[in-house]
């Protein structure tokens, strides 16, 4: 029998239970990952964008996905079509309207890594100039 939702008001039980299943469909898992921990942005999270900000766009979605999955370095791999090698900025272009993979890390990488970022320090960074 179904009540009136007038009569449901005084009821915290049903009120609680309410706002627990509006809640449980914002909360959602990470998305899943490809074999070998290779995550990618999408170029259409970055269209119509100019391509300075398509970069800030894809790294900031490429640390909030590593953190996501509980890890903190991450690194841009080149195109797909391109051979998997690490590489630096500066060899792997981010475009605005192009898909981007990246690689989460299980380790703490070497200090003298240049092409790995660390996910922690780009939302900090991210949080800091909102």
């Amino acid at each position: 029998m179904c009540r009136p939702a007038h009569s449901l008001a005084g009821r915290p039980g049903y009120i609680l239970l309410l706002l627990f299943l509006s809640l449980c469909g914002c909360v959602s898992p990470a998305p899943r990952l490809q074999p070998g921990n290779i995550g990618i942005i999408a170029g259409k999270d970055t269209d119509g964008l100019n391509d300075e900000m398509a970069r800030g766009k894809v790294l900031s979605e490429a640390a909030r996905l590593t953190v996501d999955h509980g890890y903190r370095y991450f690194l841009i791999l080149p195109a797909a079509d391109l051979p998997a090698a690490r590489t630096n900025m500066a060899a792997v272009p981010i475009r605005a309207g192009r898909s981007v993979r990246f690689q989460i890390l299980h380790r703490t990488p070497s200090l003298r890594t240049p092409d790995v970022w660390d996910a922690y320090r780009l939302l900090a960074q991210k949080s800091q100039s909102h």
